[in-house]
């Protein structure tokens, strides 16, 4: 009949908490209302973006100065803004947003109020950062791969160049952490 049926629901607010090493909750961070899903401290530890989503399809980043507790958007683009990771200076965040269609990598520096860049666009369609190296010179990328899953692939942090293969298994690699000497790459697999 031309009629289609679905289920619409607001996002439920969150709210961020701090917890000690035992996991005691220490102290709730004052955030605007809205549901944060992920958060991604900067490593000196002044800083934090969060994922706010207001729909399986929209979300924004924002950008909280855990010393004063202010809160103000860092995304500026449509559709979902997700997976931040910061620079080794904690200067710079790169994430993954599908604002054109497929997902691709922006930056965006923190200190300046211009708008983020496409770091890196491909017409491959789920790829996302996943660690910036200790060097500040590559970033990890995990990203789909119709034959294996995913896989990690290395980004240079100053863009305009092509993934480099880093790990191809069977199934799913997806990337994690770097060691703080950058000589490891934390990730798991199926």
């Amino acid at each position: 009949t031309g009629s289609l049926a679905y289920f619409s629901s607001p996002s439920t607010n969150t709210t961020a908490t701090w917890y000690d090493a035992q996991g005691q909750g220490a102290a709730t961070l004052n955030l605007p209302p809205g549901h944060y899903e992920t958060v991604s401290i900067s490593p000196d530890g002044t800083h934090a973006v969060f994922v706010r989503s207001t729909s399986p399809s929209e979300s924004a980043l924002w950008l909280v100065d855990l010393a004063r507790g202010s809160a103000s958007p860092l995304s500026s683009g449509r559709g979902r803004n997700d997976t931040p990771v910061w620079s080794p200076d904690s200067k710079r965040v790169v994430f993954a947003a599908d604002r054109d269609g497929f997902q691709d990598l922006f930056v965006k520096d923190v200190t300046d109020a211009a708008p983020e860049t496409a770091l890196f666009r491909s017409e491959i369609p789920f790829k996302g950062p996943t660690n910036w190296s200790a060097d500040g010179q590559w970033i990890g990328v995990t990203q789909l791969d119709p034959e294996t899953a995913q896989n990690i692939w290395l980004l240079p942090a100053a863009g305009g160049a092509e993934l480099t293969l880093f790990l191809r298994g069977p199934v799913r690699d997806n990337g994690g952490p770097t060691s703080p000497d950058g000589r490891w790459l934390a990730y798991t697999s199926d």
